[in-house]
């Protein structure tokens, strides 16, 4: 322990400390089952391919590394999946009388918004729902 504190650098607490983080994210990664070889591989030859890649790797955090495999995941969902970006609903006809009906009968409710009648006629602020709200210039909207 006397020699630890004696050969440490104050100075280079953060940088080692966000060093090991990216490491142990990458591990867990690994351990998932998901290949991280495209933002750090180990058995990469010492050419200007790799060392270029290393250099990256310093300069990434470890949201870059989040960031970078929600990337390629939502590549791949877009490639395969046949949901994505087509969610759409018209405003009329059976959906907007089925709105109306679970609204009269005291459907839920999320938190509400700072005007009562947008927070009625979305039913609040709820998870994984989006609303939008259009209107012209000058027409007050919230």
């Amino acid at each position: 322990m006397g020699q630890a504190v004696t050969k440490c650098h104050p100075m280079n607490f953060e940088a080692n400390y966000n060093e090991l983080r990216k490491f142990s994210l990458l591990r867990s990664l690994m351990n998932q089952g998901i290949d991280v070889t495209d933002i750090y591989d180990p058995n990469e030859f010492d050419d200007d391919e790799g060392e270029n890649k290393k250099k990256e790797f310093v300069k990434m955090t470890t949201d870059d590394i989040l960031l970078k495999i929600r990337q390629k995941l939502m590549s791949t969902t877009l490639d395969y999946t046949t949901k994505a970006g087509r969610d759409s609903v018209k405003a009329g006809g059976a959906e907007l009388q089925k709105f109306v009906e679970d609204r009269k009968n005291g459907g839920s409710y999320g938190l509400s918004y700072s005007s009562n009648f947008y927070t009625t006629i979305t039913g609040g602020m709820k998870p994984r729902h989006f609303n939008m709200m259009s209107a012209g210039t000058g027409t007050g909207k919230i």
